[in-house]
């Protein structure tokens, strides 16, 4: 266990919700917040860490989990192991998901002999911990600190690197405004079941959203900016009820004014929101005041 390592949070840069339904969605992590191994007493976190011992205990009881140190891990615990973490809590960057990776890392026995498939797999059970259930690729994000492409509901592939050029194009705004994940997705999901109008509207968005990473990945500079503005539009009059209404009256104008195109990022309803800048003294001037951090 590397009491040194920092296991980074996690952005989805593109294909919130529509991952939901089998498209392609592109997962970074974000150095600027992360989460590491301390030796602390009473630190706020030793609950929860205990809490997740006794969870991937009954696993392991289960026959779910195999290979996991638990003596080393309670050893650990007694002499004041903690994870202190910066990752904002409610904001979809990993919170929960730098700590699983952490965890895993640091007590699983085998890692080296996982395939990329059983990496996401365990790593999704112990999150589950958190989130009821977990597709294990905020974790695998955290625990490999490379980019996740997914391609489909059975197809990730690893890159190399981000987007550097693009991405510093691109800013998280904080609402201030932590949300659950949880309720966000069943509403979305019921939605989506039961509304064949909404149906068809997700499609429209999947398309822009697959065409937008492919122009990220190619680097082709004009087609992602107009991919990104027509998947923000898209998402304004058809997921509307995930932005607030604040940040609304912002959308429009940054759209209005050629300065910024927002879009959700994550789960909505709050958290961050992403921005691409077009020109930063006019898109900084109408959003003074607000918590702007840079991708890059």
């Amino acid at each position: 266990m590397e009491l040194d390592k920092k296991y980074n949070s996690k952005v989805l840069l593109f294909g919130e919700y529509t991952v939901l339904n089998g498209t392609k969605a592109l997962a970074v992590p974000f150095e600027k917040f992360y989460g590491e191994w301390v030796y602390e007493k009473n630190h706020a976190s030793a609950i929860e860490i205990q809490r997740l011992k006794q969870y991937l205990m009954r696993l392991y009881y289960d026959g779910k989990l195999e290979n996991f140190d638990f003596d080393d891990l309670e050893y650990q615990i007694a002499k004041g192991l903690a994870f202190n973490s910066s990752i904002p809590q409610g904001y979809g960057l990993g919170s929960s998901a730098s700590v699983t990776a952490a965890v895993f890392d640091g007590f699983r026995k085998d890692k080296e002999l996982l395939t990329l498939h059983e990496l996401r797999s365990i790593l999704g059970l112990i999150e589950s911990c958190y989130h009821g259930e977990s597709s294990g690729l905020d974790p695998l994000v955290c625990y490999l600190n490379q980019p996740v492409l997914i391609h489909n509901a059975d197809t990730i592939e690893l890159l190399d690197k981000q987007n550097d050029s693009l991405n510093s194009s691109l800013y998280l705004l904080d609402t201030k405004m932590p949300r659950r994940t949880g309720p966000l997705v069943e509403a979305y999901l019921k939605t989506f079941e039961k509304s064949e109008e909404f149906r068809k509207r997700i499609d429209e968005i999947s398309e822009i959203n697959d065409h937008l990473i492919e122009s990220y990945l190619s680097n082709t500079t004009d087609s992602f900016i107009n991919d990104f503005q027509k998947l923000s539009w898209a998402q304004y009059n058809y997921l509307s009820i995930l932005i607030p209404p604040k940040y609304a009256e912002l959308w429009k104008k940054g759209h209005s004014s050629c300065s910024f195109d927002m879009k959700i990022c994550g789960a909505g309803g709050g958290g961050f929101m992403m921005l691409m800048v077009y020109n930063e003294s006019v898109a900084f001037q109408i959003l003074e005041g607000e918590d702007l951090i840079p991708l890059n």
